[in-house]
């Protein structure tokens, strides 16, 4: 599943129809007015009243909502497809204009897992190396990882991946030799560094 991402740079797919929480939220907001129409149009008297007063608070708590997190969580709104590179991502996500391997938070953490690692997904195995620039196998192979204190994340991109990508969420042990995790549907991955 990883060996993939070692060649060629990740763009954006256009062509491929995917779900994103964008369209999402007009499906669900395109619903709801529509109910809410209907609902008012066919009530009378006082439960017409108290359904207006409803909805009226409902799409304004719903506007402020949404308004609340396309300020603060804009990138989240879109699959990592719609980025043309990786490290366009990771800035979008981390509200930064820093390269990859400036989201790493220490020199030093990183340095401890820069190398060569035996990667096992559900009992496959494979090689992978972590490079000082955050790439994996190669720069600007669109695989990245990030380290932040212990955690590591390992990002695939795929666009057979619900949301884009391959995410490898790890702990990485006390004496930085080897990682345990998951990925986002559950499969197990575990690493162990070569000497």
């Amino acid at each position: 599943m990883f060996a993939a991402f070692a060649e060629g740079d990740w763009t954006m797919n256009r062509t491929s129809a995917r779900v994103t929480p964008l369209v999402i939220i007009a499906a669900f907001i395109t619903l709801t007015q529509a109910t809410c129409g209907y609902a008012v149009t066919n009530a009378t008297d006082g439960v017409q009243i108290a359904l207006v007063i409803f909805f009226i608070l409902y799409a304004g708590a719903v506007t402020w909502a949404f308004f609340h997190f396309l300020r603060y969580h804009t990138a989240k709104l879109y699959s990592p497809l719609e980025y043309h590179d990786t490290a366009q991502f990771l800035a979008a996500i981390y509200h930064t204009t820093k390269t990859p391997a400036d989201a790493v938070t220490s020199q030093t953490q990183s340095n401890l897992v820069v190398g060569r690692w035996e990667h096992c997904v559900n009992g496959q195995k494979g090689v992978i190396e972590l490079l000082e620039t955050c790439w994996i196998n190669k720069d600007r192979s669109g695989a990245v990882w990030i380290l932040e204190g212990r955690r590591l994340k390992l990002i695939w991109p795929n666009p057979d991946a619900d949301v884009g990508a391959w995410i490898d969420k790890c702990e990485v042990s006390a004496d930085s030799t080897t990682y345990d995790g998951t990925n986002q549907v559950g499969a197990t991955i575990h690493g162990r560094k070569i000497a």
